[in-house]
């Protein structure tokens, strides 16, 4: 275990929001599935098993309202008693009304955010340099390049020589400089991927962006605390969603932190590898502890590491269901079953291993009825036996097209499988997968949650609520 060096955290007022003062009142709503806490896929198993859900839909049937939102988001939509809160980009946290959907407030998370009054002045006064060291190290890459199909060019030796001691000035001038984390992302996960996640009973929200930034804000929309946290190197962006578990919130930023939920100071950080699915709240022996999808087993309380060398993840996250864990896509072609510990001084089990079709599964895994429905990149539905491991079925329905980032949900007796085109195929959840009813909407890489009669469906751009007449 051990401890990155601690950024500013900064318990400041709301940036960009209504006044609490001026908000209006939600309608009430029943709360969801009576948890205690909310975040990406509900608990993160993507089973809502007392809705009653819609099975069908369209942009212009069973649509209980649609709101636009600022700008697209991959993160899915949290559930409050009487309201939702969805992400956009680049770092804009939204909260609405969920009875009709009206925007109740809406703040920004910039990386400036997180420095003090001092560090932003000098940062301010700096942004010219800063700007020319992009610049200049740019170039000095290009040259770099040149010299190497020209290494005797004299007039590019000597420009070389020129910008490479620029280069040196301006990064010994910016040692020692907090620099402010800045939103990145890839084009398709952007910075904003991360599903917030609530503690309802306190009312409190909890978001984390690709940049690095952590915050919390209450119901109202005032800000508690926000800081910084180091990211891992990743080509995709960072897009892990954090967790309300043990009495932390516990980000996977690169490396797997937890944070006191009341301040945002450091408890305990994990060294971790840089993956895109979230970690897992598990229970071991009475203990609340999270599996990461890079294959680790901590303790959530106090960060020891229980076990590690479990099966990694490169895209989804493990789903577990009666004291085992499942991985799906591991090595991109494997679905792995894990025993949890029974006691803490026990050591995980892998129960089997089953061979499925190769390729990127980017949506996690769901169980229902005795078995696990795993989506593949393009659509493949492997349907395996969850205590055995065997292999039921494989099924697709290529009228849905598209690529399928978004994780398949079970509501109350149906499963839905929902592709990035918008369009969704409801079906029973068995072997068989007899279809209900086949729906589109718009493009999607969100998950869709779910709440008594009601579907919440976060598209690019907007975000609906459906429910049947």
């Amino acid at each position: 275990m051990r401890h990155h060096h601690i950024w500013a955290v900064l318990a400041i007022g709301m940036v960009g929001s209504v006044p609490a003062t001026d908000l209006p009142s939600a309608n009430p709503v029943t709360t969801p599935s009576s948890m205690s806490s909310f975040g990406w896929r509900g608990d993160g198993s993507g089973v809502f098993s007392s809705a009653k859900p819609p099975l069908n839909w369209s942009s212009k049937s069973n649509v209980v309202w649609k709101t636009a939102l600022p700008s697209w988001s991959n993160a899915s939509p949290a559930l409050a008693p009487d309201r939702l809160f969805v992400t956009s980009e680049p770092h804009s946290l939204l909260c609405l009304d969920r009875a009709d959907g009206h925007i109740l407030w809406t703040v920004t998370n910039p990386g400036e955010d997180t420095l003090t009054k001092d560090q932003r002045d000098q940062w301010v006064s700096l942004l010219p340099e800063w700007s020319e060291k992009a610049t200049v190290e740019k170039e000095a890459k290009s040259l770099r390049k040149k010299l190497e199909t020209s290494p005797g060019d004299v007039e590019i030796i000597a420009r070389q020589k020129e910008v490479e001691a620029r280069v040196t000035f301006l990064k010994e001038k910016f040692k020692g400089v907090i620099v402010p984390p800045t939103a990145g992302g890839h084009d398709q996960t952007g910075g904003s991927t991360a599903t917030p996640v609530l503690d309802v009973t306190s009312q409190n929200v909890y978001v984390s962006f690709g940049s690095g930034v952590v915050a919390s804000y209450r119901f109202d929309g005032t800000r508690r605390w926000i800081r910084a946290l180091p990211v891992g190197p990743t080509a995709w962006g960072i897009t892990p969603s954090p967790v309300l578990v043990g009495g932390n919130l516990v980000v996977l930023q690169g490396d797997l932190t937890a944070l006191d939920p009341e301040t945002g100071v450091t408890r305990w950080t994990i060294r971790s590898s840089a993956k895109h699915g979230s970690p897992l709240a598990v229970t071991v022996a009475g203990e609340p502890c999270l599996a990461t999808p890079s294959g680790q087993l901590v303790n959530a309380s106090t960060g020891k590491l229980m076990a590690e060398g479990l099966p990694s993840l490169p895209y989804n996250s493990p789903i577990s269901r009666d004291g085992v864990i499942f991985y799906a896509g591991v090595d991109d072609s494997k679905v792995v079953a894990v025993k949890l510990p029974a006691t803490a001084a026990d050591k995980p089990v892998r129960l089997w291993t089953t061979e499925i079709q190769k390729g990127r599964y980017y949506g996690s895994p769901v169980y229902a009825n005795g078995l696990l429905f795993a989506v593949r990149q393009s659509g493949e539905i492997s349907i395996l036996d969850a205590l055995t491991g065997e292999k039921k079925a494989e099924r697709v329905f290529p009228e849905l097209g598209g690529q399928f980032f978004p994780s398949l949900a079970v509501a109350g007796d149906y499963l839905f499988e929902t592709s990035d085109n918008g369009r969704t195929v409801v079906s029973k959840p068995s072997a068989e997968l007899a279809v209900e009813s086949k729906n589109a909407l718009e493009g999607t890489r969100s998950c869709p949650v779910f709440e008594g009669s009601r579907m919440y469906f976060r598209s690019s751009n907007n975000i609906y609520c459906i429910a049947a007449p």
